[in-house]
């Protein structure tokens, strides 16, 4: 009877590579209020007051600020939602992913 011999690899690294982040960005206008936008990103976005503030700090500094980083479908969901909301109620609030 023939013996088979059967190598065990040890130690063997496999290597996962993350899946892209993308950032969420909010853009500042004129229009939308500021309570309304203090809504989204505490309801859609889980942000906190002194999150907020500096979200919106930066957006007004600068015209845009990122409000997170998230996996592809998270940050699609999350500025669908936001977006849904904001165009229910009138506003022209903007915003968009970008790749890391």
């Amino acid at each position: 009877m023939e013996q088979q011999q059967f190598d065990i690899v040890r130690n063997k690294k496999t290597l996962i590579s993350e899946p892209p982040r993308y950032e969420v960005i909010i853009y500042d206008d004129n229009e939308t209020t500021i309570d309304f936008v203090y809504m989204i990103l505490s309801v859609v976005f889980g942000k906190t007051d002194a999150e907020s503030d500096a979200i919106v700090a930066e957006a007004q500094k600068k015209g845009n600020a990122i409000v997170g980083i998230y996996s592809f479908d998270m940050a699609k969901t999350k500025v669908n939602k936001a977006l849904a909301l904001a165009h229910n109620a009138g506003f022209p609030l903007r915003f968009s992913t970008k790749k890391r």
